[in-house]
């Protein structure tokens, strides 16, 4: 219900604009989103139809989790309480961003991984190779969890069946790095260096602390942590989930240092965290009831919002942390109504230009950025050369005097535009000219 009520994030119409250009790599991420979003998307072309296949997989991650910590004795109904009040899966169990695959995998992972420890056959180090490919190509994240699942058992670098691991993982990966290699590491540069703050703010360390504790559960996430932190580990493979655990969530505080650290970027470490939490609470440590209360409360608070979310009242669309996901699709088909069959330009972005294609069911948008814009798949794409000499809708958020001429009323607010008859831009202008040169050239739109 709520993936078909609730309008996209933006961020997803931008994952479905990957769909629809299916290649082995993106500036952003890596393409496994854009298969899922492809799958369900090709079943019906709505907001459900769009999450489908992560709702499933989100789904079939929960089960194996509870086949992972039922071999641990876990609890049934404490299970529910813990997985059912981490607020990080509410979100992400239906919202279709990199981290629903990414979680999707890592929980399949660390299944397959427990039976490998123990059992060391062949076959499960080639699953477990083409899991840690679907890992990478879900986001680049994944390579923590790999990484710190070999600190925590260096000794498994002495089986022979590792290295069937390390060979089939790199052999599925080759394309992506292929990809890489073509377009010049547009992915490596923009996550290790562009997307660093030149100012340290405390704030930044702060806000991730606390978003962690609200997604582990809005009122029992700090115990869920303490005991995450503490638990004694009894065999590799708890060992190994504890690491990860802890590595993710002390590599991302680290990472707070050079910018902000979004709260579903630590996906991994949840579900390692759920895997602890349930260990811990098993035999002869059982809860006290308050905690049970404590629990069910969280769950009872996290319904609620999600029950707003579905039936909308007025002043749940005015709330900032979720006004993002309403109006535009009113906003996408008022502007349709202007543009018609033409193409439209716009300097916002690449996420409203994303909406206006979804909502419309188009690939006739094109963002045509400002200098100082992050850059994003946009200038991979071939719009930029499809719209060269063409007659295009040019669309503001704020008028220019002078130059625009309509003004678009939509539930979103007012937009300005105006008709240009023959446009040639200049976007991709730093590919031929040196820096100097393209700091200016870049922005120019000439209208001939």
């Amino acid at each position: 219900m709520q993936a078909w009520t609730l309008e996209l994030h933006a961020d997803e119409a931008y994952y479905w604009m990957f769909s629809r250009y299916l290649d082995w790599g993106y500036f952003d991420h890596p393409p496994m989103v854009a298969l899922f979003i492809r799958m369900g998307d090709s079943i019906v072309h709505n907001e459900l139809g769009l999450r489908f296949v992560n709702i499933l997989s989100s789904t079939f991650s929960i089960f194996l989790l509870w086949r992972i910590v039922r071999q641990y004795n876990a609890n049934a109904l404490w299970f529910i309480l813990v997985s059912g009040g981490m607020f990080m899966l509410h979100i992400y169990g239906f919202i279709t961003t990199p981290d629903g695959p990414l979680f999707f995998f890592t929980v399949l992972f660390l299944f397959v991984y427990r039976y490998y420890l123990i059992e060391n056959k062949w076959w499960q180090a080639m699953l477990l190779g083409i899991i840690i490919a679907c890992l990478l190509y879900s986001k680049y994240h994944a390579v923590l969890l790999i990484g710190f699942t070999l600190v925590a058992n260096l000794k498994q670098l002495t089986r022979g069946s590792f290295w069937i691991i390390v060979l089939i993982a790199g052999a599925l990966y080759l394309p992506h790095i292929y990809w890489q290699i073509q377009h010049d590491y547009p992915s490596v540069s923009y996550h290790l260096s562009d997307r660093s703050e030149k100012i340290y703010k405390l704030d930044f360390t702060s806000v991730y602390v606390l978003s962690q504790l609200l997604m582990a559960g809005p009122l029992v996430g700090w115990l869920w942590f303490y005991k995450g932190f503490t638990l004694r580990t009894t065999d590799i493979f708890l060992r190994s989930v504890k690491v990860v655990f802890i590595g993710v969530i002390v590599f991302f505080l680290l990472s707070t240092a050079r910018g902000e650290v979004q709260p579903q970027w630590t996906i991994i470490a949840v579900a390692a965290l759920i895997i602890l939490v349930l260990v811990s609470f098993r035999g002869s440590n059982t809860p006290p009831i308050w905690l049970k209360r404590l629990a069910a409360a969280n769950i009872v608070i996290i319904v609620v919002v999600r029950l707003l979310l579905v039936f909308q009242p007025p002043f749940v669309r005015s709330v900032q942390g979720v006004k993002n996901f309403f109006y535009y699709k009113d906003w996408a088909h008022a502007v349709k109504q202007k543009v018609g069959d033409n193409w439209l330009m716009m300097n916002d972005g690449f996420q409203l230009p994303a909406r206006y294609c979804y909502y419309n069911n188009t690939l006739k948008c094109f963002s045509y950025d400002p200098r100082y814009t992050r850059l994003s798949q946009f200038e991979f794409w071939p719009q930029e050369d499809s719209v060269q000499g063409k007659r295009v809708y040019y669309l503001l958020r704020n008028p220019a005097p002078g130059f625009t001429t309509d003004t678009i009323q939509t539930a979103a607010g007012p937009w300005y535009g105006v008709w240009v008859d023959s446009v040639r831009t200049y976007q991709k202008v730093n590919k031929f000219f040196p820096a100097q040169i393209n700091y200016y050239a870049e922005s120019l739109l000439i209208i001939v």
